[in-house]
């Protein structure tokens, strides 16, 4: 079997029968749950408004996991994500909705808003009381995001020695106001070294010390081992689950926030990090020549999709396919800025699972390619250059028929 056109595509059905063979033995538990986190990951900020296959592309492995486990032996699955699945609709590796139970993690009640409270700190009853009434997003119903900041706020102004009162939080305005005001008050208490770290921190996908300790010393802010630990005390700032220990990641709300609020200084610190991944790239380390391009991106998003590009031509035409996936991990949370270079990127995927053999999602690319050029002709009809790279992504589209054909 060959690793890269056939293995990888294998590793579901793979995983699958080795859980299902586990829990066939006498000894085996009574039930093994697993448990997914972050379901909307596999799509970037524009894949979830992508074509239909596109967009069910993303996720097909895990569909496929799940669809060879042997669910009646005392497999459960547990997925956590923003947003309903949609594997009903999916043209393969489908999953029925009879299989898919539905429930909403939503809001904390008040009682639990309160216990909570109680056990972070916050000993004044007014103040729990009306931090309850603050976080409201419907009657009885606290956001725990919402209540996290809160909870940060009112200590960091305890710790500063500037006490605030139940009344300082008398409005409740809309929600994406409301995280912009919390955030303002609590880097308004803070040490300003705290301050800039967390400004600084907020450019980066994920951080460890490392990277804290070169962002402190490029941008002046005292960085110290301290310091770092207490940043991960603060409500938004949580683990980072797809890397090694140590490594931390900030809010996407909270990134978000300050990236609109704060552009200059969050420029400064892209410039940082993509000198820090690009010293790392120059050893080999493919995965932080990738970072390197998304923080080049963030600075110039022309200039990144065109690295972007380029690199990943390379190592196609090297058959450095891990360099590849690599690059398309990332490619997910990158800006893309026109059509024209949407359609570039597409037919660079497009050309990657060609390679691979997997026929059904070279043709979605190409399919995309050809679509996103479509649309970019609507704009400029005459522009050659459009014309030319809609005529490649014709041509690799009929190159796949051909191929498909002798299959038959």
């Amino acid at each position: 079997m060959d690793v890269q056109t056939e293995l990888l595509e294998a590793l579901p059905r793979l995983f699958a029968h080795d859980l299902n063979t586990m829990m066939a033995v006498p000894q085996a538990p009574h039930r093994l749950v697993l448990f997914f986190d972050t379901h909307e990951a596999f799509w970037g900020v524009r894949e979830r408004e992508s074509s239909r296959d596109r967009f069910f592309q993303r996720d097909e492995w895990f569909r496929q996991l799940l669809g060879y486990l042997d669910l009646p032996q005392g497999i459960v699955v547990v997925v956590a994500g923003r947003d309903t699945p949609r594997w009903a609709q999916a043209s393969r590796a489908t999953i029925p909705n009879t299989f898919v139970d539905t429930q909403l993690v939503g809001p904390l009640s008040a009682t639990d808003a309160t216990t909570y409270l109680e056990r972070a700190g916050i000993v004044e009853p007014a103040m729990r009381d009306q931090l309850v009434h603050y976080t409201q997003v419907a009657p009885d119903q606290s956001h725990p995001f919402y209540l996290g900041l809160c909870t940060d706020v009112v200590l960091a102004s305890l710790t500063r020695g500037v006490p605030l009162t139940p009344q300082d939080f008398h409005t409740a305005p809309q929600l994406e106001a409301r995280t912009a005001e919390l955030l303002d008050r609590l880097l308004r208490y803070v040490d300003v070294h705290v301050e800039s770290a967390v400004r600084a921190l907020s450019a980066c996908r994920a951080f460890d010390w490392e990277i804290y300790l070169a962002l402190g010393t490029a941008l002046h802010f005292q960085a110290t081992p301290a310091a770092f630990e207490g940043l991960g005390r603060f409500s938004f700032v949580w683990r980072a689950e797809t890397s090694a220990e140590g490594w931390y990641r900030i809010h996407d709300l909270v990134r978000r926030i300050m990236h609109e609020r704060l552009a200059k200084g969050i420029h400064q610190a892209h410039e940082v990090l993509e000198h820090y991944y690009r010293a790392k790239a120059a050893t080999g380390d493919t995965a932080a020549g990738a970072e390197a391009i998304y923080h080049a991106n963030h600075l110039d998003w022309t200039r990144g999709v065109q690295e972007w590009s380029e690199v990943f031509k390379i190592a196609l035409d090297h058959s450095d396919y891990e360099h590849c996936r690599v690059l398309l991990a990332v490619r997910n949370v990158l800006t893309v800025g026109t059509e024209m270079k949407l359609g570039e990127v597409s037919l660079c995927e497009g050309d990657y699972f060609l390679h691979l053999a997997q026929y059904e999602k070279a043709r979605q690319e190409f399919t995309e390619a050809i679509t996103a050029y479509d649309r970019a002709l609507e704009r400029a009809p005459d522009d050659v250059r459009i014309q030319h790279n809609k005529g490649l992504a014709l041509q690799s589209l009929w190159n796949l028929k051909l191929i498909l054909f002798q299959y038959k």
